[in-house]
């Protein structure tokens, strides 16, 4: 299985030792049911019990369970890294087809804007 998270009472997740997984798992297991509508609830509320599949399956899925009544009390799988988005130039696109930051380097010609090392091209100079 993946690494489980629970959830601090400040509000931070952190990862479940692994020698401690099956007892998060447990206690999640005791603490939720299955209600009258097929979903996750707190067991007194529930009409049957959940097996310990319908946890897994749940977790996997993005789910999050509690594990006991405190509010912050609750399981979740870790969530895959994020990948980073490529950097994106910031300012504005010229002309020229070059991006530029400062707004004293854009310089008008008679086809538009442009950068100062496209200025003579778009200009029309030889």
């Amino acid at each position: 299985m993946a690494i489980l998270q629970e959830q601090l009472s400040n509000g931070r997740w952190v990862d479940v030792p692994p020698e401690h997984a099956e007892l998060y798992l447990g206690a999640a297991e005791r603490f939720n049911g299955i209600d009258t509508n097929g979903k996750f609830a707190p067991r007194f509320r529930s009409v049957r019990p959940v097996t310990r599949d319908e946890i897994t399956a749940a977790l996997m899925a993005g789910q999050t369970l509690s594990h006991d009544w405190d509010w912050y009390s609750k399981l979740r799988v870790k969530l895959a890294a994020s990948h980073a988005t490529p950097h994106q130039p910031t300012g504005r696109l010229l002309a020229c087809g070059h991006v530029v930051a400062v707004s004293n380097l854009i310089m008008t010609t008679a086809n538009g804007s442009s950068c100062p090392d496209c200025y003579d091209r778009m200009n029309g100079a030889t």
